[in-house]
């Protein structure tokens, strides 16, 4: 098969791949809108450990004046969606934003604008155990936060051990998701 052939498979696949994560977000938006709560299930690691690839959260419509501080909220931007923890809010009466950031991320992201926010994340479900979202991490979690912060390495361990200590029989469910 010819390079230039090959090459516009590759960027057609990719962009099939971005079309279809638009599209989900469009409609996780919708949903919420419409229904007011959307359960929809993990992939990223920006929130470890508070959160786990594969923990389903449970997320209810929101806007800027029902969130406060430590609340994990979903917004979506450039066409994915996004879960983490709120660390302020500026309630300006034309243009009110939030400031977000993953607990595993460096920086925090570009202020939120009510039109990109989605909800608040009201429970998650890890392990089978649904519980509401920790406000606040432990010792121990602010200090995993901190190593998977600074190298990708941490992550893919924690990540790692965390899948090695479910039951053959999530692990066997993580594989076919």
């Amino acid at each position: 098969m010819p390079v230039l052939e090959k090459t516009f498979m590759k960027e057609s696949e990719e962009t099939a791949a971005d079309a279809a994560m638009v599209l989900k977000c469009e409609l996780a938006g919708q949903t919420l809108r419409m229904f007011g709560t959307l359960r929809m299930r993990t992939t990223g690691t920006s929130m470890l450990p508070a959160v786990w690839p594969g923990d389903t959260l449970r997320v209810e419509r929101a806007g800027i004046e029902q969130l406060s501080e430590n609340d994990i909220a979903l917004y979506t931007r450039d066409g994915r969606l996004f879960a983490h923890r709120l660390i302020s809010i500026a309630r300006h009466p034309e243009n009110p934003t939030v400031i977000t950031q993953g607990d595993a991320m460096l920086r925090p992201d570009k202020p939120v604008s009510s039109g990109e926010l989605l909800g608040r994340v009201t429970h998650l479900v890890h392990a089978g155990i649904e519980s509401e979202p920790p406000k606040v991490l432990s010792f121990g979690e602010r200090l995993m936060a901190h190593l998977a912060r600074r190298s990708q390495w941490a992550i893919r361990l924690f990540v790692f051990l965390h899948t090695q200590r479910r039951t053959p029989r999530e692990r066997i469910a993580l594989c076919q998701n």
